[in-house]
């Protein structure tokens, strides 16, 4: 696929006028379309109680409701790149917001819990194409300019998870009805649909479904190794944020309302992390820098864990929040920029791999607390951050190794 770079679209306009509208279009798109999935994806969980008292469901039906979603998206991140190269990624964004508004459209009027199923499952199959092959669409047009861009796109996403949770509590207190809340959710992503018409229709694929790069892929270490670090990125964040309120209310005793208010700094530390990154990404060199937030994260975290007193480690943690902010969209981007010969492919298969932490951690750390309590427990966090530093250092080392070889053989 031709890649859609201002120099490309340049060329093909001499006022100069299409790179900063193609810019924006895309920025735009992607964003609205990652805000639309969040929003729906975080109301789940506010709503669940909900929900499962509507159709008579017990806690283990109600974790299943929302392992579907995980599923889905893991299946649509992992597969979705590909045809993106193939149909073209505008096609798949199109499709896969309308799978978001009719996914959580089918939720609204879910007469019973197998059409709830059906809709979430339709949820969580958008969510994972709007991730992988929006964040393929925006390395694709960016080019080496796409970490502030997939951060300021991360950033909306943040927006749509905080917002989430305030809009649950508003429709249940003055409506009484979650269904209100889905109904809302599909009218965003239908205007996150509609807004994916102003992408250009040269992103569309050659249409081949040739299945050698699958090959290449899994025999690329060092791509494989960039997939091991989102991974475990996405194990020290999503273990820590799965239980920094039970733990600050279990362990150091604080209310529920308190607790409850420290996954919102955790979230929100996120939210303003990357509103940070989108300068710094532009003037740190990528690995140092998340070899450096990786780090602190750690820190934070650990800290967190080990004072003694609530408050402390609810500033500790959104510290943390902040830390960890742009290490997703940062690591994404820099597999675009290492590997753009794999096109959205890769960049699904980096998404779903990292996606999988999102399902493993917190089910480990819950394992763990059982013998060992949480505290205990929590710990185990870290070593995934410190992975993730130790891996970045060594992608800086080879890099650095790669290009004093290419000086080197250069001519003189």
């Amino acid at each position: 696929m031709p890649r859609l770079s201002a120099v490309t679209a340049a060329t093909e306009n001499e006022s100069g006028l299409l790179p900063t509208l193609l810019h924006k279009r895309v920025l735009a798109a992607a964003s609205l379309s990652v805000g639309a999935f969040a929003l729906t994806y975080a109301l789940v969980g506010p709503v669940l109680t909900s929900v499962m008292k509507t159709f008579g469901m017990d806690d283990a039906a109600g974790g299943f409701i929302s392992g579907v979603m995980q599923f889905g998206f893991f299946a649509s991140a992992l597969t979705g790149g590909y045809f993106a190269d193939k149909l073209g990624m505008r096609r798949l964004m199109l499709l896969s917001t309308g799978m978001l508004s009719a996914g959580a459209f089918l939720c609204a009027i879910s007469p019973n819990s197998v059409v709830l199923v059906a809709g979430l499952m339709a949820v969580g199959l958008g969510a994972g194409i709007v991730e992988g092959v929006g964040s393929a669409l925006v390395n694709h047009v960016f080019e080496e300019k796409s970490a502030p861009a997939l951060n300021f796109v991360q950033a909306v996403f943040g927006v749509g998870a905080l917002t989430a949770p305030v809009l649950g509590a508003l429709v249940l207190r003055f409506a009484d009805s979650w269904r209100l809340g889905f109904a809302l959710c599909a009218a965003v992503s239908l205007v996150a649909t509609l807004c994916q018409f102003i992408l250009p229709k040269k992103t569309d694929g050659d249409h081949r479904l040739d299945l050698s790069i699958v090959k290449q892929l899994a025999t690329d270490g060092g791509f494989l190794l960039l997939c091991l670090t989102l991974f475990l990125y996405v194990c020290g964040e999503m273990g820590c944020a799965s239980w920094i309120s039970a733990f600050v209310e279990r362990e150091q005793g604080l209310p529920k309302s308190l607790a409850a208010l420290t996954a919102t700094l955790f979230w929100g530390g996120m939210l303003l992390g990357r509103i940070a990154y989108l300068r710094l990404t532009m003037t740190v060199k990528l690995t140092v820098l998340l070899k450096i937030c990786a780090l602190l994260a750690m820190g934070f975290i650990g800290a967190g864990i080990a004072v003694p007193k609530g408050w402390q480690s609810m500033v500790l943690f959104g510290l943390g929040g902040m830390a960890l902010s742009g290490l997703w969209p940062t690591i994404v981007a820099v597999g675009g920029q290492w590997y753009a010969k794999y096109g959205a492919t890769g960049t699904g298969v980096l998404v779903a791999v990292g996606g999988l932490g999102v399902i493993t951690m917190p089910y480990v750390i819950g394992l763990l607390s059982v013998s060992l309590g949480l505290r205990t427990a929590m710990y185990f966090d870290l070593p995934a951050l410190l992975a993730v530093a130790a891996l970045m250092h060594w992608f800086e080392r080879k890099h650095k190794a790669e290009a004093r070889a290419a000086l080197a053989e250069a001519p003189l």
